[in-house]
């Protein structure tokens, strides 16, 4: 996700346009944070021009705040789709795992919007 963001920073020749990335646990903490800075910047990531979301699945898909379910992550990815702005995920989940954890609706819209890259080697994780 780094050197993404780093070659889109490079070939827009503005470091500000570069793709802001957050991990997907990032953003459930950021949604419930009482923390200005932290709200402000969960409430921004729709108008950003490009967002990476890091570790898709690994979030809880529903929380609760102040006894409300919501489902941040659900909603970033609804709004920006409806703005047609420039998201990238990773995830270790396939296209099933995605639709089993987020429902129809999402598996519709990141099977419509993405393309799939698979990376189909040994972790760095793993020695």
């Amino acid at each position: 996700m780094q050197a993404l963001s780093y070659l889109i920073a490079y070939y827009s020749n503005n470091q500000l346009n570069g793709l802001k990335v957050y991990s997907a646990s990032e953003l459930v903490k950021f949604s419930l944070s009482k923390d200005e800075k932290e709200s402000a910047t969960f409430d921004s990531l729709r108008r950003w021009r490009y967002v990476g979301i890091d570790d898709l699945g690994t979030e809880p898909v529903n929380v609760k705040n102040w006894g409300t379910d919501t489902s941040p992550v659900i909603d970033i990815l609804y709004k920006r789709y409806d703005a047609m702005k420039v998201t990238v995920l990773s995830t270790n989940l396939n296209m099933d795992g995605i639709k089993e954890a987020y429902g129809e609706r999402i598996h519709d819209r990141i099977c419509e919007m993405y393309d799939r890259i698979s990376f189909n080697f040994q972790s760095f994780r793993q020695k």
